[in-house]
């Protein structure tokens, strides 16, 4: 047997680190954010990586901060950047390692939650709220082929969406651990 870790995967802003913290609290497991190991590894904002570097280094750093996370022996909680699945690799990484949560939100809720556009990168650079709807709406499509399951953020508490999580996990009698 092998273990299974538990990757949410989403949009930006769309509860992965605050969740993921959360959830693994209450399943008692580590916590690994891919955007924190990667800043901590470079000693620079994930902004600042795209700005003196560009995405494809900063998705280069991202796939191998995910590596690293599945690798550990122990099962973790695995809160992953947003672009993350835009790697084949990391897909096939994910499904073969985790059982993978997308948390979802309207883009309305995603543009409210947003704060600070000059620390994302990729909205930085937005000149319309539909450049961001549609970068969602790609996405969103990648984060549906990838997960195991979906559970809406909108609207909801972090603590409720974790809930609704452990719920689906109990219903679904997966226990963070398969069979090869």
């Amino acid at each position: 047997m092998s273990v299974k870790h538990i990757a949410l995967i989403g949009f930006m802003g769309a509860g992965k680190t605050t969740c993921g913290k959360i959830l693994a609290e209450k399943l008692g497991l580590d916590f690994i954010d891919t955007d924190d190991y990667v800043e901590k590894s470079e000693g620079m904002s994930v902004a600042e990586l795209f700005e003196r570097h560009s995405e494809r280094y900063f998705r280069d750093l991202e796939a191998a901060a995910l590596r690293d996370a599945l690798a550990h022996v122990e099962p973790h909680v695995i809160a992953c950047g947003g672009g993350i699945v835009t790697l084949p690799a990391n897909v096939a990484a994910l499904q073969k390692r985790a059982l993978i949560v997308s948390l979802t939100m309207e883009p309305e809720q995603a543009l409210a939650r947003f704060g600070d556009f000059a620390s994302r990168p990729l909205l930085a650079t937005a000149k319309s709220s539909d450049e961001i709807f549609s970068l969602m709406k790609a996405r969103d499509i990648l984060y549906k082929a990838t997960a195991d399951f979906s559970i809406s953020t909108d609207r909801r508490s972090a603590v409720s969406v974790v809930e609704a999580i452990i719920d689906h996990l109990e219903e679904t009698a997966h226990a963070c651990v398969h069979e090869d």
